[in-house]
């Protein structure tokens, strides 16, 4: 691999040692790291993604020991990014902004379209309207909107069909967790290959279902 290349795996892969060590010997152009694979994306963002993610104390008996690697890799490139290229790690990327990277709805869609229902057959099997605008937002990613509904009452568990909005966001990120984590423990096994643009689509999109996760289940995180 490449330096940029081996860069960008020790950064997913929260190797702070061998990240910060390439980026001190290495001359890394601050266009690069300011858009990494042309996706208009700073490198910073992935380890925003990695901390919110490696947050989480709810992880399989066998993977914990790397969670705690690296977790403490992924606060010591937090710090670095931070006192070494000034970039503003404390404010967490806008995930809304790159729904197209992972399963979303569009704003621009009609609410009963993201809905598979007439509002009104909703309506008469018992939903409320803020339930309703509750599903609607979570879907889209608008975080405000849904934090809003949610102090006014919402019900994040009202059903749509058997399924809510909290099902929808669980299982997406069940699965975005089966394709991140091989990433992540191929590598300390040495078996890295090259970050693709699907790798951190996969990452960002996982953070920001668990960031949507957090909200529905009323966690301090958000």
């Amino acid at each position: 691999m490449d330096k940029y290349e081996k860069l960008l795996s020790a950064v997913y892969c929260n190797d702070a040692e061998t990240a910060i060590q390439l980026m001190e010997t290495n001359n890394y152009p601050r266009t690069w790291l300011d858009n990494i694979l042309s996706m208009n994306i700073p490198i910073y963002y992935i380890t925003q993604c990695n901390a919110r993610l490696l947050s989480d104390d709810c992880w399989i008996e066998r993977i914990q020991p790397l969670v705690l690697s690296m977790r403490e890799g992924c606060s010591k490139l937090m710090t670095y990014w931070k006192t070494k290229f000034k970039f503003p790690v404390e404010n967490e990327m806008d995930y809304w902004k790159y729904k197209e990277f992972f399963y979303s709805d569009s704003d621009d869609e009609p609410d009963e379209e993201v809905l598979w229902n007439p509002i009104q057959v909703l309506l008469n099997k018992g939903l409320t309207q803020a339930d309703i605008e509750l599903y609607c937002a979570e879907v889209r990613f608008q975080y405000d909107k849904t934090l809003d509904l949610l102090s006014k009452g919402a019900n994040p568990r009202a059903s749509f069909d058997g399924s809510d909005a909290v099902d929808r966001i669980s299982a997406e990120c069940a699965f975005l967790s089966t394709m991140v984590g091989p990433v992540w423990e191929n590598y300390y096994d040495k078996k890295n290959f090259p970050i693709e643009e699907q790798d951190v689509r996969d990452l960002i999109g996982w953070a920001a279902h668990e960031k949507m996760y957090d909200l529905l289940t009323f966690k301090s995180k958000s």
